[in-house]
């Protein structure tokens, strides 16, 4: 057999320069962190050549952090922050080398390892091998350990032996399985399990684990072939009418909307027809008009004529008095006085009316201005603005001027003044509009959506993104297609409560977008990503996340005491894991001071605190989406918004319109201000003139009038009376005339020239768009049948025009529907058809080339790739299943030979093997004598007694090509089961009594001590071993190596229990290396041959014999 001897230990955590000496059966002791389990980790780099360290300090906690690296730098802490701090820095080499002995050969051998470990804290190893013992220099030279590019002249020169240094860590494993004599591939797993020592808490696991040594992989590849190749024709066959299904939706949709279609061209048609006689009267009745117009105009030509002639005749009569008049001396003398005083009351006339007319402009333009400005200057936020303050100044100016009541004082100086000072308010308002303008157009915008979105919410919905509401379509839509059933696809926000509203806002503006996440129920996860991926280009569709809700149902998050999520309840398991992940350590806070005592935290005003950094929320920024409430919490908001932001539009709005005034009014120009100075100077000028005429008056006075003059006078005012009749009476029927001519004008000119275009467009239209004669014929026929029943053209045009519109509507939506499938097609069969394409001939095509494959042949092609699969599952499958439990009862059996001479105290232990309920009629199938006799499955007696369950079993195993996700999972779980010979069978641990009495562990493993349950621990392992490094064989093969670990071995043990422990031991022939704490050392220290104490000083550890050195511990 092969021992271990000694380990030699450089550099290795705690341990310096260390070299342990072994015997038989070893105690290894020492107080805890002194380096007993670090030594066993040195033990296994060896024994399993694995640098991983998967396996470091997996007895003294399931959940080591060791390191590899921390036990080559001697990891001795962490600093502030969490890191790592080390005892070695720098460049330096390790060690850990173990020397066997082989008995039988009479030779040494030694395995090892060495570390070469870098500034950076980088390293390489080497494995290594060489024929001979440790050297006495113990891999050291001049007090360091020799460098790994001298370790090959340095066993050479030392041992005078070559070195062998292996290239990966397999090669090491694959070299010493075969240099411990050939043991099996369980070796390592083995060897690695039984060091914790731990009680059985599941006695099947245990034995499938540590007994059972089983190649359980049954190779199906060829018969999942024939499988496939049958299952892909059925699938072919169900995908080829499933297509041909879509492809026939697609076809009567497409039939429908093409019926629906036809009546639709023929009712506009008729509507097209009725819009055309409609032109052809608005024409008529036009020209109609205009008839009637130009009789009306040639009448008043008439009347016109006749008041013409009248008052030339009145003219006559008038100008033959005047005449008769002038012939009076007085009447000159007279006439020349009141041509003088006309004159000049002619003058006065115009000057005042220039005077007066300056005046009331000036006077009205600057009560226009005032209160302009005044408003302006009113509506200005800001009283100390430049616009508002050159206001002011030119409002206190216009007042101080006071037009109305002292306009004959103004100076023309002043006007000028003001003109200049308003051109330049203007030039200022004209920057400041650009600025409002655009800050309207914002405004207005921001308006308009609160608008759309009251409306919206107010509708029940949530103001979700376009984007997401569509992937939520789409997936629902396909989901319930795919499945045959109505499929939720949920958003989170809406599966979520907030239960208290002082950390709504938090929680909300913590998720952010994660609250837009879609959840579907597991099983349809997969199916939902291969969707999403295949809609994303055509929908631009993006930034949508789908929660994986098949991985996170495994999850088990850490919720801490007073996390965030305990304020978030929800009914959806997938949501509430989702939630406790994200919040889960999250830790609610009551101020700011105690956020830092927490990894993770947050206060209800929104400080939070992880990462070691802590920064404010923006809450005020987040919209709230989460909760039955939000919507109308939501809608109060908005509307809160909604009458601010209106608010501060009408005000913007009040602004801009001011400002337009302003700027679109002008003040006097120079001109104007010129005429007011002139008028103002014209004031001296009407004085005197008023003067002249009454001196002019008081000389009429002096000139009396005769008889004949006043006879004259009364006809020439009869004349005159008359003529004023005359001239309204023309005046009146000009006007009419002007009236006439401007209709006549507009219907000649424009009116009918518009409608004949219109009639003519109309016309052409229809041959265009209904250009076949026997659809026209068919719309006529159509027109004269609706217009008895609507009786007029308006009639049946407006019927036609709300039917029109509705069946529009409804063809559009067909069309929708009809290309939403022919994409969903295009996707699914990966075609690139045109969508859009007005006919149908590619979609009809298609049906009718694939509805000709013969599906019977499928079938056909199915039944004989099915038996071929069968025959292949006898061979491949049964057969070697039969195999796998003809050699777990055969290894059993050679188990409990190997325990039947083994006592422990006086109990006898015997491992059983029985089918599992459950399998027991596949397992009985299974081993049959009718199969053992070379009957085949197909025969008439195996079918007859197993044809239901040989079915079920194979369908079981074989359905290999499912289309959704969840389905492949479920055939995989079954290949995994049925193909493991453990589902077929039932293990356990019986142990006999000296009377006879037999107890399955099974049923009294719960009810035992710590100590009851570490024995059958330790015997069956014990004999896997014995197993395992072949001890009961008399040959050459039983050459092998015997080392056993137990780590915190025989703590639940007691004395007599410990003694009979280690009996056993040696009765197997075992090596072993025994870690128990002190206070076990009365136990164990008799019953062994080396007692290894480790002792720890500060940063050092060393091993001393117990017995040698009778080392106190």
């Amino acid at each position: 057999m092969i021992l271990l001897k000694k380990i030699q230990l450089i550099n290795w955590h705690y341990f310096e320069f260390e070299q342990l000496n072994f015997g038989v059966v070893n105690f290894l002791t020492g107080k805890n962190a002194s380096g007993k389990t670090t030594l066993i980790d040195a033990i296994q780099l060896i024994m399993l050549g694995d640098t991983t360290g998967h396996f470091f300090n997996k007895s003294a906690h399931d959940k080591s952090s060791r390191t590899l690296n921390g036990y080559l730098r001697c990891e001795i802490g962490t600093d502030d922050y969490g890191n790592p701090t080390y005892l070695r820095q720098g460049h330096f080499y390790s060690y850990v080398a173990a020397e066997f002995f082989d008995d039988v050969n009479n030779n040494s051998f030694v395995l090892g390892i060495v570390f070469e470990n870098f500034d950076d804290a980088s390293y390489i190893h080497k494995f290594f091998t060489y024929e001979s013992s440790i050297p006495e220099s113990q891999f050291v030279i001049n007090s360091f350990p020799v460098p790994l590019k001298d370790l090959r002249e340095y066993i050479l020169g030392e041992c005078h032996e070559e070195i062998t240094f292996f290239e990966t860590n397999t090669s090491y494993r694959d070299y010493i399985r075969h240099r411990f004599g050939n043991l099996g591939s369980n070796f390592f797993s083995l060897f690695k399990k039984a060091i914790p020592f731990t009680p059985i808490s599941n006695i099947e696991t245990f034995i499938n684990d540590y007994v059972c040594d089983i190649e359980n992989e049954i190779d199906l590849d060829s018969m999942q072939e024939s499988i496939r190749k049958y299952t892909q024709l059925e699938n072919e066959a169900a995908n080829l009418e499933k297509r041909l299904s879509k492809l026939e939706e697609i076809n009567n949709l497409y039939n429908n909307y093409s019926e629906n279609n036809r009546r639709y061209l023929l009712m506009k048609y008729v509507h097209s027809r009725c819009e055309k006689q409609v032109k052809k009267a608005q024409l008529d009745e036009a020209l109609e008009r205009l008839s009637s117009a130009k009789e009306d105009y040639d009448g008043y030509q008439t009347l016109k004529n006749k008041c013409i002639d009248n008052i030339r005749a009145l003219e006559k009569k008038k100008q033959k008095l005047l005449e008769e008049k002038a012939s009076s001396n007085d009447e000159r003398q007279r006439s020349n006085l009141e041509n003088q005083k006309e004159m000049l009351e002619e003058k006065i006339t115009n000057l005042e009316e220039t005077l007066n007319w300056a005046k009331q402009n000036i006077t009205n333009i600057f009560t226009l201005w005032l209160e302009l400005l005044q408003k302006l200057v009113f509506t200005i936020d800001n009283e100390e603005s430049e616009i508002a303050l050159k206001a002011k100044d030119i409002i206190l100016k216009m007042q101080s001027l006071n037009p109305k009541n002292n306009f004959e004082n103004i100076k023309e100086e002043d006007l000028m003044e003001l003109h200049t000072n308003i051109n330049k308010l203007k030039n200022s308002i004209y920057s400041e509009l650009r600025t409002l303008n655009l800050k309207l157009s914002n405004l207005n915008d921001e308006v308009n959506n609160l608008e759309n979105e009251l409306s919206y919410l107010s509708s029940g919905r949530k103001m979700y993104d376009k984007r997401l509401l569509k992937l939520q379509e789409i997936l629902t839509e396909r989901l319930s297609a795919m499945y045959n059933k109505k499929v939720k696809v949920e958003i989170l926000a809406d599966i979520l409560e907030i239960k208290s509203e002082e950390w709504h806002r938090v929680i909300e503006t913590y998720l952010g977008s994660q609250r837009f996440y879609l959840f579907v129920d597991p099983k349809y996860v997969e199916a939902s990503l291969r969707i999403y991926d295949e809609v994303k280009e055509v929908y631009g569709i993006s930034d949508v996340g789908i929660v994986d809700t098949e991985k996170i149902s495994a999850l088990k998050p850490n919720v801490e005491k007073n996390a965030l999520c305990e304020e978030i309840s929800t009914k959806n398991p997938y949501a509430r894991v989702y939630i406790e992940n994200l919040l889960g350590t999250l830790i609610k806070c009551g101020s700011v001071d105690s956020l830092r005592s927490y990894r993770r935290s947050v206060t209800s005003s929104g400080m939070l605190y992880q990462n070691f950094v802590a920064r404010q929320l923006n809450l005020n920024r987040t919209n709230l989406f989460i909760g039955e409430t939000t919507i109308q919490d939501t809608i109060m908001q908005k509307k809160e918004l909604f009458k601010t932001k209106k608010r501060q539009l009408d005000d913007l709005y009040r602004l801009v319109g001011i400002y337009e005034n302003i700027t679109n009014n002008n003040f006097l120009n120079s001109n104007e201000i010129y005429n007011v100075k002139h008028a103002i100077d014209s004031i001296p000028s009407i004085i005197s003139m008023k003067e002249e005429i009454k001196n002019i008056s008081y000389k009429l006075k002096v000139y009396g009038s005769s008889e004949f003059i006043k006879h004259i006078e009364d006809n020439l005012a009869q004349i005159e009376q008359e003529i004023h009749e005359f001239r309204e009476e023309e005046n009146e029927i000009v006007s009419n005339i002007g009236r006439l001519s401007e209709i006549i004008s507009r219907i000649d000119d424009t009116e009918i020239p518009a409608l004949k275009s219109s009639l003519k467009e109309a016309d052409e239209m229809m041959k265009v768009e209904f250009a076949d004669p026997k659809f026209r014929a068919q719309g006529e026929a159509l027109f004269g049948d609706e217009m008895i029943k609507y009786k007029t053209t308006s009639a049946l045009f407006s019927a036609y025009s709300s039917q029109l519109q509705q069946l529009n509507q409804m063809l559009s939506k067909a069309l929708e529907k009809i290309i939403s499938l022919r994409v969903m097609y295009n996707t699914e069969y990966h075609v690139d058809y045109d969508v859009s394409d007005k006919s149908n001939d590619t979609y009809q095509g298609e049906y009718d080339h694939l509805s000709s494959n013969a599906l019977v042949n499928y079938r056909v092609k199915i039944k004989e790739a099915k038996e071929v699969a069968l025959w292949q599952f006898k061979d491949n499958f049964l057969a070697k299943l039969k195999s796998h439990f003809d050699m777990v009862n055969l290894q059993i059996s050679n188990l409990n030979y190997a325990l039947a001479n083994s006592r422990f105290g006086s109990d006898k232990y015997t491992f059983t093997v029985t089918p599992r309920h459950e399998f027991r009629s596949y397992y009985e199938m299974i081993n049959d004598p009718l199969l053992l006799e070379g009957k085949e499955i197909f025969s008439e007696a195996f079918q007859e007694k197993y044809g239901d369950k040989l079915e079920e079993l194979f369908s079981y195993i074989t359905d290999v090509n499912y289309l959704d996700g969840a389905s492949s999972v479920e055939i995989e779980r079954n290949i995994a089961k049925y193909t493991d010979y453990r589902s077929y069978l039932k293990f356990d641990l019986v142990v006999i009594d000296a009377q006879g009495n037999k107890q399955q562990l099974s049923k009294t493993l719960l009810k035992k001590s710590g100590g009851e349950t570490q024995t059958p621990f330790y015997i069956s392992i014990l004999a896997s071993f014995s197993q395992l490094y072949k001890i009961m064989e008399d040959n050459e093969r039983s050459n092998t190596v015997r080392l056993i670990i137990f780590d915190e071995a025989f703590s639940k043990m007691d004395s007599e229990r410990i003694q009979e422990s280690v009996k056993l031991l040696r009765n197997y022939s075992l090596q072993a290396l025994i870690s128990a704490p002190p206070e076990k050392m009365p136990d164990i220290v008799p019953q062994v041959d080396e007692t290894l104490c480790v002792i720890r000083n500060g940063t050092r550890s060393n091993v001393y014999n117990y017995q040698a050195t009778k080392v106190k511990v």
